[in-house]
């Protein structure tokens, strides 16, 4: 089972492994095809952040994505549903503005929405693509008025920011049913269980 960054050598040493026969899972993100990937569609995830946001949100003026970096293809799978929602389908009165990358690291990505809404003072909408959700909930917690967000991870924590308003719109990515099918499908294959595993995006 393997959670890792889209790199050539990543992407190379997994085409070794599954090219010998050995049975790979692919976790949070997709990097090669030759292997099974366990998780949610993320572009479709992208798309429907990009509706809600468009849809629910009451304020006009820029909207910020925060993300790791482009090393995950998660990410970048969802940034562009994202993008193509908003393009095809946003209220002119909403502007995708920025992609800020945060390494999915609590400090780095508080500077980098301190930054934003210095450069965007009409921040009207953020969609946290990736993790620290806590350094966002935090920044925005302090400020003096709401800006629409949109985050993946549904934890004690995001879903406390749901309940006081910080967060507007929070997905579960069901981490439970990932982990389990993630080790069902090597299970099957090796003959450990009796059972077929079907795969569909969770």
């Amino acid at each position: 089972v393997v959670a890792a960054p889209d790199t050539d050598a990543i992407r190379h040493a997994l085409r070794e492994v599954v090219a010998k026969g050995l049975s790979v899972v692919q976790v949070v993100s997709r990097i090669v095809d030759e292997a099974d990937f366990v998780g949610t569609e993320n572009h479709a995830a992208g798309r429907t952040a990009g509706l809600m946001l468009s849809r629910m949100c009451r304020s006009s003026g820029s909207v910020l994505a925060l993300c790791h970096s482009g090393s995950y293809e998660v990410h970048c799978a969802r940034l562009r549903g994202f993008s193509d929602y908003l393009t095809a389908n946003t209220p002119d009165a909403l502007r995708f503005v920025f992609t800020a990358f945060g390494q999915d690291n609590r400090d780095l990505t508080a500077r980098r929405l301190r930054e934003a809404l210095r450069e965007w003072p009409d921040l009207a909408a953020i969609y946290n693509v990736g993790g620290a959700n806590t350094a966002v909930f935090d920044v925005l917690s302090r400020l003096d008025r709401n800006i629409f967000l949109v985050g993946h991870e549904l934890t004690d924590d995001s879903a406390q920011a749901l309940r006081s308003g910080v967060a507007d719109v929070i997905f579960d990515q069901m981490p439970e049913a990932q982990a389990r099918r993630a080790i069902d499908i090597p299970f099957s294959r090796l003959g450990l269980i009796d059972v077929a595993i079907d795969n569909p995006p969770i």
